[in-house]
């Protein structure tokens, strides 16, 4: 129903501003086999074609005002609203567009889409009221604050198509790119033999695809899922630009539009190439059936086959990313169930584990590996980072049989049982006396609760900046007959200097150490009372933060920096007992790094 409708829609829409309408559905015939589709948005999927629907009939409203236009236009628009609240805002943004070119000299126009878009308003504040746009408490520990940057024009330009058209590898491209190109090609001549039969429409689409397309490409890297959620509205543009490629088709002769034809069969049999290579990866890894359904809480992570090399990260579906769904029966949970908010994707459920529990950020489920890694050493690490999560009830490691057994054998982990041919069940590590966290590195991800922005190189080490003005962390540690002694390597900020931390365990202070200009190894003594029934919640306080944006001419990195972590390390002291251990102290061993270069951001 999804993929039909958007070409079906375009007909639509196409009738209302008087372009070739038959044609408009053949060229967007492709659409409708998104990356959104592929990827299971279907609420945004449907809402792409409801939202062709609204303006088409915000159109005609404009142009013919009556009462059963406003009715249709209102329908469209709290049908879409209700489907999926970007494609409305898009749908909103465009139907006033509508309004600017057809109708804003009538009244009569003016009232009547007025009085359309009550239901929507209405929808709209109770939703607010709900708090249905507000993060879930926890949540930030998937989405931790990164520097902003600018993707090059081409690189956007780029996943304009691969996100809209979902292609991920060259395959794909060698596929679509003559239909991209008879898209624009298209799309440029036939803006121009429009204008002078419909010249409001035209410009109707021209400033549509300006809009769409700006807010498509200016938004910056790093600023969260407003990103991930505007990487779906290309589908408008690339839409619209499908509209005035018909009116250039449709003119052609009939030699021309057979090959337009051609074109758009080879775009459609290539991503139906995909689809059916994904069912297939499905079939192979979930198997005709599962040896029955788990309940409690359980960590996942995809085992990636490496010699598949890398993929285009936008455009790219993963079938084996949520198929540890399969094996959850209805009393299993896991933390990559449910969404940061109703509107956004699948991402972390922050409300039941974040007071409790942690586990790694979604990249965990991801194909992409750590900064620096190699996808053998990212697999390791993945279990790893399964096996060591405290709390859970084991991991469900997902992956082709074959890689899956392999990167199984090479780790320590212990297979319970094998769920599937591709989906197995392992149980956690023994907790351990002794805890080392790299938080640069994914195996590490799950003991950072709040306060961390995303892993970087600097000074030709993975380390993590913090952001705000405390940093927690947290681990399980078995009980020990010694004392402990926590240690860290890291280094300030050298726009928030003179910088002191302060450290406490669980609550407790243990003491504060003044950190030098450079890279150093700081150390403070750990009563091991203050682990309380074997967790520790580790809390870094900071004496000064500042924005690079503020504080660094030409920056644009508004986190709110104070420290560069590469590792933290929690151990029990040797040949000391718990009676000798000393109390807090302000003044902690230091070993400083060698090295004098200046501390940077990662800009």
């Amino acid at each position: 129903l999804a993929a039909l409708a958007i070409p079906l829609s375009a007909a639509r829409l196409a009738t209302a501003l008087s372009f070739p309408a038959i044609w408009a559905a053949v060229l967007a015939m492709p659409l409708g086999l998104s990356w959104s589709m592929n990827m299971g948005f279907l609420p945004y999927v449907l809402g792409v074609p409801l939202a062709f629907l609204g303006v088409a009939a915000t159109v005609d409203l404009c142009l013919k005002p009556s009462w059963l236009r406003a009715l249709e236009a209102c329908m469209w628009l709290t049908l879409t609203y209700l489907a999926h609240a970007l494609a409305f805002g898009v749908g909103a943004v465009l139907a006033a567009l509508a309004w600017v070119v057809y109708g804003r000299r009538s009244g009569r126009a003016t009232l009547l889409l007025f009085l359309c878009f009550l239901p929507c308003t209405v929808f709209f504040f109770f939703d607010l009221v709900q708090d249905t746009f507000s993060p879930i408490a926890g949540t930030e520990v998937t989405l931790r604050r990164q520097p902003l940057t600018m993707l090059p024009i081409g690189t956007s330009a780029q996943r304009l198509f691969s996100t809209t058209y979902s292609l991920a590898g060259w395959r794909d491209w060698a596929a679509f790119l003559p239909f991209i190109g008879a898209i624009l090609v298209g799309a440029a001549i036939g803006f121009w033999q429009s204008r002078p039969v419909v010249r409001r429409s035209s410009t109707f689409l021209i400033v549509a695809v300006l809009l769409v397309t700006i807010a498509f490409v200016a938004l910056p890297d790093g600023v969260g899922l407003l990103n991930y959620l505007t990487q779906r509205i290309g589908i408008f543009s690339v839409g619209f630009l499908s509209l005035f490629a018909a009116w250039f088709w449709y003119s052609r002769e009939s030699a021309w539009r057979a090959l337009a034809v051609f074109l758009t069969l080879i775009a459609v049999a290539s991503s139906l190439m995909d689809i059916g290579a994904n069912a297939r990866k499905v079939q192979e890894i979930a198997g005709p059936s599962l040896e029955g359904r788990l309940r409690g809480r359980y960590i996942t992570a995809h085992i990636r086959r490496c010699e598949q090399g890398p993929q285009s990260p936008f455009g790219q579906y993963e079938p084996e990313r949520h198929l540890w769904a399969y094996a959850l029966g209805p009393g299993a949970v896991t933390p990559y169930l449910f969404s940061w908010n109703r509107y956004h994707p699948v991402q972390y459920r922050g409300e039941m584990y974040a007071k409790t529990l942690t586990a790694p950020d979604e990249r965990i489920n991801a194909a992409d590996g750590d900064i620096g890694l190699d996808c053998a050493q990212s697999n390791q690490d993945r279990i790893h980072a399964t096996c060591t999560c405290a709390g859970y009830d084991g991991s469900i490691l997902v992956g082709e049989p074959a890689t899956l057994e392999k990167e199984v054998g090479l780790s320590k982990v212990k297979v319970e049982r094998r769920i599937a041919p591709g989906i197995v069940l392992a149980r956690c590590e023994q907790e351990r006396s002794r805890t080392i966290v790299e938080p640069g590195k994914l195996s590490s991800s799950h003991y950072l609760v709040r306060g961390w922005s995303t892993p970087e190189t600097i000074d030709d080490r993975l380390a993590i900046w913090s952001v705000g003005r405390s940093s927690e962390l947290a681990f399980r540690l078995v009980a020990a007959d010694t004392p402990y002694q926590l240690s860290f390597v890291a280094k300030p900020y050298h726009r928030a200097l003179p910088q002191t931390v302060s450290v406490k365990v669980n609550g407790s202070p243990i003491g504060k150490v003044e950190l030098t200009y450079d890279w150093g190894r700081y150390m403070l003594p750990l009563d091991r009372a203050l682990i309380r029934e074997n967790v520790a919640r580790l809390r870094f306080e900071y004496s000064q933060v500042n924005t690079p944006a503020e504080a660094e001419p030409g920056s644009h990195d508004v986190r709110e920096l104070a420290v560069l972590f590469h590792r933290i390390e929690v151990e029990p002291i040797e040949g000391l007992s718990i009676a000798s251990m000393p109390r807090s102290t302000t003044t902690p061993n230091i070993t400083a790094a060698s090295s004098t270069a200046r501390s940077r951001t990662s800009m």
